[in-house]
């Protein structure tokens, strides 16, 4: 369980201040609002709003606004994790500036630990760590992607993506989702592979696996139907597909 310590909202800090710690004692996450700078190892690094930053405890921290004339303002949060939890954080960058597409979001958790820490019935520590896996996932998922000079062109993948694989009972060939991309086959596998880290029929196999699973753990369906809705050519396919992938046969799920 993620545990808060203490967080602020919205926090200005007056004009050319800067925070300095020598070695923070749990976990620190800021959002920054305004541009800022950070040091590490003796480097100055400047960022921007809706940038933020993750400190692990008993990291030496100093940062502050980018002019001695300007203020910042930041969302922060300290907070402690138990090791059973903790898993998301060790695939995290530590100390490094991490571009968020709705700081927010950010800000709404926050506000929402603040509010479940002044409360504190049985429910709240529950919440708080929801909330703070949250902001942590919403970190990571803004660390994955792509850092490349085109966002349409992978906001535009991002649609394609959910759009076959919200379909993934229909009968799918790289030719027919390359012709809905505008690109080659060719390109369009080598963009999907880039983004998303798997082939598009690596990626739509995983998901019909996945509704397969669903489908078969309902006791409602036959085999040979679960095939079909998910998309398998065959129940054979289907069947050995299920198992090397699953170590069991469908009728066994």
């Amino acid at each position: 369980m993620f545990r808060n310590r203490l967080c602020g909202v919205n926090t200005k800090h007056r004009h050319g201040f800067v925070f300095q710690s020598k070695a923070i004692p749990n976990y620190l996450l800021m959002c920054f609002q305004t541009p800022f700078f950070y040091e590490i190892d003796g480097k100055r690094i400047e960022g921007n709003a809706g940038d933020c930053l993750l400190h692990a405890p008993k990291t030496p921290v100093t940062h502050g606004p980018i002019s001695e004339n300007e203020m910042f303002i930041n969302d922060w949060i300290y907070f402690s994790a138990e090791e059973e939890d903790a898993e998301i954080l060790q695939f995290l960058p530590l100390d490094t500036i991490i571009s968020i597409p709705d700081p927010a979001l950010f800000d709404r958790l926050i506000i929402q630990i603040g509010e479940e820490s002044v409360r504190r019935d049985s429910y709240s520590p529950r919440l708080i760590s929801d909330a703070i896996f949250r902001l942590l996932t919403l970190l990571k998922r803004s660390d994955n992607e792509p850092k490349n000079d085109d966002n349409t062109v992978y906001a535009a993948f991002k649609e394609l993506r959910v759009h076959i694989l919200n379909r993934c009972g229909e009968e799918w060939t790289l030719a027919k989702m390359a012709k809905l991309s505008s690109y080659s086959v060719s390109r369009f596998c080598a963009l999907y592979t880039a983004f998303f880290g798997k082939s598009p029929i690596d990626d739509l196999l995983d998901k019909r696996l996945e509704s397969a699973k669903h489908l078969l753990a309902l006791h409602v369906y036959k085999v040979g139907d679960v095939a079909e809705m998910c998309g398998f050519s065959s129940i054979h396919y289907f069947s050995a597909f299920f198992k090397k992938r699953t170590g069991k046969a469908p009728s066994e799920y």
